[in-house]
């Protein structure tokens, strides 16, 4: 991403209607995957507000204008999926009186490095797409507490300032999050899907960088292409996570209301907080 100062920076939600989608993944040079979750259209003819709720990796190594930017934003709260050890190590820098929550779900372990490491070595083997999956299964099965509380406060907080969530990559704990959120607004599968999958289009710089890093470091012995599947997002693992959700409460709709806990008058409060219907 060429670097600017964060005065010419564009904002999506300042964009005519039609250039925002091209502005959906913003410029922010510390941060990966950073992006605007507005304009996605919901059942009712509604639409997603622009400017309101960002998705996001972390935000350990942001540049010396990015703060100035999110600034700009207006942004006025961060949330991290992050597990305790992977905060300690790369904290966010929060920028000015910005509001930081923590919302941990530790999935990956602290053997999961050791254990890519061994694989890139060639000592030992691992199904990247299956842990992947397994994975997503857990949001539901072990997580859908943190979730809870998570979208439980959304809906509580009558406060519409922008906020931004976000975890290490931000495509797979912030990706479920995005997803349950907008479908729960009311969003299409087949429009979640599509932001999901989004991360593989705004990370592929990042994801190849990956790779011929990993055929560097092995003297090209390992191609590198055995690590993709942890480094992007696949339909499979989105599938699997609804799956979870189908098999656990019976449908998305159960799963509102008695795994999130959401009551019809909470979700109309996040349809008030997130969903306007767009004017020409």
């Amino acid at each position: 991403m060429t670097s600017c100062d964060a005065e010419q920076r564009k904002i999506p939600s300042e964009l005519p209607v039609h250039q925002r989608e091209e502005w959906r993944r913003l410029p922010l040079d510390g941060a990966e995957n950073f992006r605007d979750l507005g304009g996605y259209l919901s059942d009712d003819g509604r639409s997603m507000k622009w400017g309101i709720i960002y998705r996001s990796g972390h935000l350990h190594h942001l540049t010396k204008d990015d703060p100035a930017y999110m600034e700009r934003l207006g942004i006025r709260q961060i949330t991290d999926f992050r597990s305790p050890s992977e905060v300690k190590d790369k904290p966010d820098k929060i920028p000015g009186k910005i509001i930081y929550k923590t919302y941990p779900i530790d999935i990956a372990g602290s053997d999961l490095r050791d254990r890519i490491i061994a694989v890139i070595k060639g000592e030992s083997e691992m199904d990247m797409a299956g842990y992947m999956m397994d994975v997503n299964r857990q949001f539901v099965s072990d997580y859908t507490g943190v979730y809870s509380r998570w979208i439980r406060n959304l809906a509580g907080n009558p406060d519409p300032s922008p906020m931004v969530f976000h975890c290490t990559a931000g495509k797979d704990r912030a990706g479920f999050a995005a997803a349950i959120l907008l479908r729960t607004l009311g969003i299409p599968e087949d429009t979640v899907l599509a932001d999901y999958l989004k991360t593989n289009i705004y990370t592929v710089e990042f994801i190849e960088k990956t790779i011929r890093k990993i055929r560097t470091m092995t003297q090209f012995r390992n191609d590198g292409e055995i690590i993709r599947p942890l480094l992007g997002v696949d339909e499979r693992y989105f599938q699997t996570a609804l799956d979870t959700i189908d098999e656990k409460w019976g449908s998305f709709e159960e799963y509102i209301k008695c795994g999130l806990r959401l009551s019809e008058s909470d979700v109309e409060a996040l349809k008030m907080r997130f969903l306007h219907f767009q004017t020409k």
